[in-house]
């Protein structure tokens, strides 16, 4: 594991993917600030200095985007965890974390194309740490933080880099030995299965329907009024009034 910390970047995915060759199998970026953080679907992830976690995991040994993403996903549910006994939170397909309506991390997973194949992905990882309840409420989606789980702390960023370092390598171990327990773990932590959902399609299509399984590439298998529809991308919204089990 090796970490490579910079102060301002542009992306920290960008910079591992543009550095890919360069940077060692299981190294993470990091950035105290990005000037143009990017999440899923085209979106900003609006990273103030200091106040949030937002790093890239090289990943040389994988090469599904799925699958980087679970291991990226169970590293940062472990983490929060810890740094915040008791929290709840779960996955919400694909990539994102949340607690309760509020999303608290989100991981964009990108692959890195070398002579016309794919020579592994980079998964990057925004994790909201310090915002407060004002600076929350100004992302363009209901947000939450570890500052807002545990309001009576400050947490140090660079000290959750570490222990995210140690979690990812952890995890990423465990995939290289023995990828079904980690998948499997993965789709226990999706706690919007067998729910009813809204999905909106790249397009701008929305779909409702019961979240019925995640297939083994990852994908959502979603069953409508005209029957099963799989989707390997798109925007999960959750109902109003979601409870978490």
């Amino acid at each position: 594991m090796r970490l490579l910390y910079l102060e301002t970047v542009d992306s920290t995915n960008t910079y591992a993917l543009r550095h890919f060759a360069e940077v060692a199998d299981t190294t993470l970026v990091g950035a105290a600030e990005q000037t143009a953080g990017r999440g899923r679907l085209g979106r900003k992830w609006i990273a103030p200095p200091g106040r949030n976690l937002t790093v890239s995991f090289a990943m040389s040994r994988i090469v599904d985007g799925f699958h980087a993403g679970a291991v990226a996903g169970l590293a940062v549910l472990e983490l929060v965890r810890e740094a915040v006994p008791g929290a709840d939170v779960f996955f919400k397909w694909p990539n994102d974390v949340y607690s309760g309506n509020a999303k608290l991390a989100g991981i964009l997973c990108e692959g890195r194309m070398e002579h016309g194949r794919l020579a592994g992905v980079v998964a990057g990882i925004g994790l909201n740490v310090n915002l407060d309840p004002a600076e929350a409420a100004r992302i363009d989606q209901k947000a939450s933080s570890l500052k807002i789980l545990a309001p009576e702390r400050d947490f140090s960023v660079a000290a959750l880099a570490g222990r995210l370092a140690f979690f990812l390598e952890k995890w990423y171990i465990k995939y290289d030995c023995s990828r079904d327990p980690v998948l499997a773990e993965w789709r226990r932590e999706n706690r919007l299965l067998g729910r009813i959902v809204d999905v909106v399609d790249p397009a701008g299509n929305t779909l409702s329907g019961r979240f019925a399984a995640i297939g083994d590439d990852g994908s959502m298998i979603l069953e409508t009024a005209r029957g099963r529809e799989i989707f390997r991308c798109g925007d999960v919204r959750i109902a109003r009034g979601f409870a978490p089990k």
